[in-house]
């Protein structure tokens, strides 16, 4: 854009003279031995030499790795160990996948659009990848929910929740979930399409875009804003009270579990939080900080986006500047950068998905230090036999040789 303010500054037409033509060509970077359309063709579709859009591929980048890779390793170790087959962690390999599918679906396209400005996916993907981003958003947020839902099922009512199962309890609620998110989102794939956006730039630029078209612009911020309260709003409210309300029914059992064990005596090993109550109530306490924790910040990454997305709804597009565009690109990055976000915390607040990290990795020390040591023993055993062998061989040659010349 400042190539072309220099431009306009100089002269309003193209009939200026070579001069000018010489000089909008010098000023321009990266424009060496083009020629005047080539040159406002490189400026506006590759951006990708733009400082603001290196920020976003680095962020997106350093997301896309982190998020891939610790989200198979939370996947990895929540499978493969039976004793971590839980309601609790059932949920969270839904979010895991959840985060998984906003990581292969939203960065590739975002990133490619910060490269090259036209869209030259198709129709087809057009419809699909946006509307399968919304569906895996709209899951994490009502698995969010559901867990709330459930943690307070758990613990404000164990007497009830003691005969339920893992597929009886959760697979119909995730079904559930998955089944709501897909209607949910539903009128993205009807009104994405490809639009055509003609540039004020000295020659005729279209660039081509996947863009929701709605039928009028009430439409599209009714929607927006039935979004906003439906997943985020509604959630948020039903989580806090969720939380609140567990909150103070573990306090007050920690604070009678301290009591009854006071008034016992004390274990050879001296510690009152030995008991089977006081470890369960632990347990249930930092399960239900690590979903407070993962409920807040998945709040705080998706709420610019939600906010600012209704703003924008409500500007004209005239008005539309582009800091506010810019903004609406990183509070998007923002949001999708929480599926990287999840399983870093679920590795550090959750002490039973540290130990089974731990023990994979014990293991495959192990393994591979057994392996080592087999072959070394291996070699050790047969190296001897084969230089024995070798020496006999040599003795043998040596006296058929004598033998021979005698």
């Amino acid at each position: 854009m400042d190539m072309y303010e220099d431009f306009q500054e100089n002269g309003s037409s193209l009939d200026n003279g070579s001069d000018l033509m010489g000089k909008f060509m010098f000023a321009a970077p990266g424009c060496e031995g083009m020629t005047f359309e080539d040159c406002i063709k490189w400026q506006f579709l590759y951006s990708y030499t733009h400082p603001t859009s290196v920020a976003l591929i680095t962020l997106y980048g350093l997301s896309f790795l982190v998020g891939v890779v610790v989200n198979f390793l939370v996947l990895y170790v929540i499978l493969t160990e039976k004793h971590m087959h839980s309601v609790a962690n059932v949920y969270i390999v839904n979010l895991a996948v959840c985060d998984l599918l906003v990581l292969f679906l939203c960065i590739p396209m975002n990133m490619g659009r910060e490269i090259y400005r036209n869209y030259i996916y198709g129709e087809v993907i057009c419809k699909f990848f946006p509307y399968m981003q919304a569906v895996a958003v709209s899951s994490s947020v009502l698995s969010h929910t559901a867990i709330s839902l459930d943690r307070y099922y758990v613990i404000c009512k164990p007497l009830q929740s003691r005969a339920r199962s893992v597929k009886k309890s959760t697979m119909p609620v995730l079904c559930s979930i998955w089944v709501i998110a897909t209607i949910i989102m539903f009128p993205l794939a009807y009104f994405n399409s490809i639009t055509s956006v003609d540039l004020a730039v000295p020659i005729d630029l279209e660039i081509l875009s996947c863009q929701e078209s709605w039928p009028s612009t009430p439409w599209k911020l009714g929607y927006n804003i039935a979004l906003f309260v439906i997943l985020l709003c509604v959630p948020c409210i039903i989580m806090a009270i969720n939380y609140v309300l567990i909150a103070f029914k573990l306090w007050n059992q920690k604070a009678d579990l301290f009591a009854q064990d006071s008034s016992r005596p004390q274990t050879p090993r001296g510690s009152r939080q030995d008991s089977p109550s006081t470890r369960q109530s632990m347990g249930r306490r930092r399960v239900v900080k690590v979903f407070v924790v993962l409920a807040i910040v998945f709040t705080a990454s998706w709420l610019p986006y939600y906010i600012l997305n209704i703003w924008l709804d409500l500007q004209p597009e005239e008005k539309l500047e582009g800091v506010a565009l810019l903004l609406y690109d990183f509070a998007l990055c923002l949001g999708i950068s929480n599926s990287a976000v999840n399983p870093v915390c679920y590795c550090f607040l959750s002490k039973p998905l540290q130990r089974g990290l731990q023990q994979k990795f014990r293991k495959k020390s192990q393994q591979q230090s057994t392996s080592v040591r087999l072959t070394l023993h291996q070699l050790s055993v047969q190296d001897p036999g084969s230089v024995h062998s070798r020496h006999r061989h040599c003795h043998s040659r040596l006296l058929r040789s004598k033998s021979s010349i005698q």
